[in-house]
């Protein structure tokens, strides 16, 4: 069975300026005789730029520390690492309420004990019920697996 959930903060100081924003993250994946456990806490900065009225373009740095527990029958292997993920992205909103909106992202995320980085590439769609709440749907393809999630967020005022 395999389980995920991911918190994710953010705050953006004025409009097309710097945002920080924090995200945790944890999954796990178990099997008769397998389980796998990970968590991932990132912290970073971006900027974001209008490009117009309906295209909105981003950029981050964020740096990362992610933990991994892999056990298989008695034996249980763990480690830890720090990296660190630069991302790209592009919002794009499909109507003048601004309540549907597309998203396209890359990240490339590079650990301290890995020579390689890892590449992922995100494709979402969402919609907002009112200036607070959005619901959306996100794939995710990587070097080495892929995702897709069901979201809610939440949008202070």
């Amino acid at each position: 069975m395999h389980f995920g959930v991911e918190f994710t903060g953010s705050y953006q100081f004025a409009d097309d300026l710097l945002f920080v924003e924090m995200t945790s993250q944890a999954a796990s994946n178990s099997g008769p005789n397998t389980e796998l456990t990970s968590s991932v806490v990132s912290f970073g900065l971006g900027i974001v730029q209008a490009i117009n009225n309906s295209i909105d373009v981003n950029a981050s740095i964020n740096s990362l520390s992610a933990k991994v527990e892999g056990c298989a029958g008695a034996l249980c292997i763990k480690d830890d690492d720090t990296g660190t993920a630069f991302g790209l992205g592009l919002d794009a909103w499909f109507n003048d309420a601004k309540t549907i909106a597309g998203h396209l992202s890359f990240t490339s995320v590079k650990y301290s004990n890995d020579p390689d980085s890892t590449t992922s590439t995100g494709l979402g769609l969402s919609t907002y019920i009112n200036n607070n709440h959005e619901l959306g749907l996100y794939f995710s393809s990587s070097d080495s697996s892929s995702s897709s999630a069901l979201t809610y967020d939440y949008h202070f005022d």
